[in-house]
């Protein structure tokens, strides 16, 4: 009764242990298959975001042939190729219009840097609702100056008619704006002309839809020849419009040189001939609108993330349903084998978390069986040794695998022998198998030595036991059918072992199977007959003349046998099957990663880093930060004008642009260098490259709060070089003119649906007109600029005062370069 006892409570123990692995692994299987529902439902609003974010700066065609480009690309970014990637396409019968905010200066003045981002967040964002009303896409915001077009992407023969329409209700939208705000020289001054463009993106940083032709230069010199509070058009434009709209002369070229010059007739817009219903909102001014900048907030959120939660749940029921068992994986019906020999492997080296388990197991079953035997048979001193050899092995043994999954609780010596052990997967196989082959060793020899000891036969054929050979009395091996349960305990826990391979764990349980039968049936047949002859009165058996007890021995261990086999075999399927649910899941988590990883260089390529993780983590929000101390810079290629041309041998320009955009795409490339980390390009407008320094939010400990200039001031001598470097190899002879300033500026994000981030302030003024009073192949700085950047290592000379647009003269200098001989350094700069 007490060995029954043993043995219900043992196996019962190792069964819930075994059955606890199992469950574990069924719902981490579940977990994870539940991950990868996840990370397909992530996967899909991840696309989803870096399509809206694609489409909302460029246009569809365009940011699907960048996200094809980065999806093929290891790097996610353009791949590098001699001529790189180019996104440029030729429109014709499009319109242009550029409007500038006629006393933006003043109105900036009345506000704090929060409140004037807050006021043009919503200024801009309401004229891009009106832009979409009017099918116009806005390009850029130039500072206080928005320029979109119509006929792009998609053509429109009302093109002209929409432009104007556009041009109307941004003249009301700033009308309320001036009542508002009661800036009473606040005004829109607009200039439309129309003809065709080049449409596209340049570069590999801060990617911008723009517009390049000598129509497009025509129609910014129509905003600045034109007059606040008139739309100021061109005849071409107005052989579109004749039939609609009522015109005086415009008389352009009495306020420009450009549109002298090229004797351009203009027009102003007076009134439409034939009043056209549009949908409009009155030109009302306000950030709640779900098409401008600010957006509310969305009262269905709850419903969102119940909606997601029904689709996560619904896609897992169907999925879980549906899974066919290996999906055709498992080629080989006898080893389960993978069909892929990397699958196979990586299988193979899968860490088990649970093994240490499983050795407890091993170690109740040790227990277990030396519990039973000292019931039933006497205790020798072999048996002895062995279950303390194996008690301590399997305890080690025990302690060694917990040590990888429990660091903090165990030595360090221990948890690297751990990791040794677990990383080598004939290790550990050595050390799951050692406590089973020591447990079947010990059962072995105790049967065995308790058959040649104790049974004997008399001169009748009759067994007895010899007690003289032991000092216990009435149990010596009369019951040595407990040697096949605890074989058969063994088998149990051998078939879980979860360290062992498939095949391995068959030739172990066969091992044991063959081993017990060939003791049960030959060394220790005495043993077994005299346990029919003692304990039932027969000479046959338990069952008479049917069976004698070691033949049902043997088919009690063959069965076991059989039913093992088919459980070890069900249980790998079924290992194999969570292995690659696991894989499918860990491939679409790293899928998900990489989309947003891609996701953040897109959001970069639009925003700095710093305003990409606030824009990311705060969507709906306006951003906005003022600086105080900032480095802007302006560099221009002033002949560029003059190299582009639209005749067929550049295929009407493109192949202009095609070089402009391998000189933007180096000097972008300059950027990469971690020693410019402290410069952002902030846009580039036509072949003016435009950069700020300093606009990270935390500052750097133990850094000059000027260094930062000090690496504009390198960068723009590197550009100058590398813009030599382009002239040699390609016979050109491009000069760089580049402008720098410093101080305080204002910088924030327009638009949250179009996120368009951009400075502003008397600092960007100043770099902007440092810019265009210079000099070719010169650097120019106003005084402030150049006393900071003296101190630091830098030669300049003085150009002296110079009239300067706003601002009146200024005392200005040329940096000649760095004062350490050979270093960046422009000796004939001024020639």
């Amino acid at each position: 009764l007490a060995a029954n006892v043993v043995l219900i409570i043992g196996s019962n123990v190792i069964g819930l242990i075994i059955f606890g692995v199992s469950d574990q692994k069924q719902r981490l299987a579940f977990l994870d298959t539940r991950m990868s529902m996840e990370a397909k439902v992530k996967m899909e609003a991840q696309s989803k975001q870096q399509e809206r974010l694609l489409t909302s700066v460029l246009p569809r065609y365009i940011a699907l042939e960048i996200q094809s480009d980065m999806n093929n690309s290891s790097t996610g970014s353009v791949s590098d190729k001699q001529f790189s990637s180019f996104y440029i396409q030729r429109y014709e019968n499009i319109s242009i219009l550029f409007a500038d905010i006629v006393g933006f200066t003043k109105l900036s003045s009345m506000f704090t840097a929060q409140q004037l981002v807050q006021t043009l967040n919503e200024l801009f964002g309401s004229f891009d609702e009106k832009a979409e009303e009017n099918h116009c896409l806005r390009i850029k915001i130039l500072g206080d100056c928005y320029y979109c077009v119509c006929g792009v992407p998609d053509p429109r023969p009302d093109h002209a008619q929409s432009t104007v329409e556009m041009g109307v209700a941004m003249i009301r939208v700033i009308a309320d704006v001036r009542k508002k705000t009661g800036v009473s020289s606040l005004d829109m001054r607009v200039g439309i002309h129309s003809g065709a463009g080049l449409c596209g993106v340049m570069g590999r940083r801060k990617w911008q839809f723009d517009v390049w032709s000598s129509d497009v230069t025509l129609a910014n010199n129509m905003e600045a020849g034109g007059i606040p509070g008139r739309i100021h058009i061109t005849d071409t434009t107005y052989t579109h419009l004749k039939d609609d709209y009522e015109v005086e002369d415009g008389n352009g070229g009495t306020r420009s040189e450009y549109l002298r010059q090229r004797n351009v007739k203009t027009y102003l817009i007076k009134r439409r001939k034939h009043h056209k219903a549009r949908h409009t909102n009155g030109g009302r001014l306000d950030g709640n609108s779900n098409k401008n900048g600010h957006e509310s907030n969305n009262p269905n959120t709850y419903s969102e993330e119940t909606n997601y939660e029904n689709k996560l749940t619904k896609m897992l029921d169907e999925d879980l349903q549906n899974r066919d068992l290996d999906n055709g994986e498992i080629s080989n019906p006898l080893t389960l084998r993978f069909k892929v020999e990397e699958t196979e492997r990586n299988y193979s080296c899968e860490k088990e978390n649970m093994g240490f388990t499983l050795l407890l197991a091993c170690y109740i079953v040790q227990l277990t069986c030396f519990t039973v035997s000292a019931i039933i048979l006497p205790i020798t001193l072999t048996r002895a040794i062995l279950f303390g050899i194996g008690s301590i092995l399997n305890i080690f043994l025990v302690i060694v695998t917990a040590a990888s999954n429990y660091r903090k609780k165990f030595y360090r010596w221990l948890v690297n022998l751990s990791i040794y052990i677990d990383n080598r997967k004939v290790l550990s196989s050595i050390v799951a198998t050692l406590p089973a082959v020591i447990i079947f060793i010990a059962e072995l020899t105790e049967i065995i030595q308790c058959n040649a000891a104790a049974v004997e036969f008399n001169n009748a054929n009759k067994c007895y036991f010899n007690s003289s050979a032991f000092h216990a009395e009435d149990h010596i091996c009369k019951h040595p059918v407990y040697t096949k349960y605890n074989m058969i305990m063994l088998l149990m826990v051998v078939s879980a072992l979860i360290q062992l391979s498939y095949e391995l764990k068959l030739v172990l349980l066969t091992l044991i199977t063959a081993g017990s039968i060939i003791v049960v049936m030959i060394p220790t047949k005495n043993a077994f007959t005299c346990y029919d002859h003692v304990i039932y009165n027969s000479s046959n058996g338990l069952y008479a003349d049917y069976i004698q007890v070691n033949y049902l021995s043997t088919f009690n261990i063959g069965l076991a046998l059989v039913v093992l086999v088919c459980s070890t075999r069900q249980m790998e399927i079924t290992a194999r099957i969570l292995f690659l649910w696991k894989k499918e899941a860990t491939e679409k988590k790293d899928g998900v990663e990489e989309l947003q990883r891609r996701n953040e260089l897109l959001v970069q390529n639009i925003l700095p880093l710093h305003v990409a993780k606030h824009f990311l983590t705060h969507q709906g929000e306006i951003y906005n930060e003022s600086h105080n101390e900032i480095g802007v810079m302006f560099a221009s290629i002033p002949n560029f004008q003059d190299f582009y041309t639209e005749d067929e041998i550049n295929v009407q320009g493109k192949e202009c642009l095609r070089f402009l955009n391998e000189v933007i795409i180096d000097f972008d490339n300059i950027l990469n260098n971690s020693k410019y980390k402290r410069i952002e390009k902030i846009k580039t407008i036509a072949s003016t490259y435009m950069a700020a320094s300093g606009i990270a939010p935390e500052p750097e400990e133990n850094v000059d709060k000027w260094q930062h200039l000090v690496d504009l001031a390198d960068f723009a001598l590197d550009l100058i070089k590398k813009l030599k470097e382009i002239n040699e190899n390609s016979f050109n002879s491009f000069h760089l003119r580049i402008g720098i300033s410093s101080g305080p500026i204002v910088a924030g994000v327009i638009g949250v649906n179009k996120p368009h981030y951009d400075i502003w302030g008397n600092t960007v003024n100043v770099a902007s007109r440092m810019d265009t009073t210079g000099k070719p192949g010169s650097v120019q700085v106003f005084q402030e600029t150049q006393e900071i950047l003296a101190t630091r290592g830098f030669k300049f000379t003085c150009r002296g005062l110079i009239p300067v647009k706003g601002k009146g003269k200024l005392l200005t200098y040329y940096l000649l370069g760095r004062e350490a001989t050979g270093a960046n350094h422009l000796p004939n700069m001024l020639h």
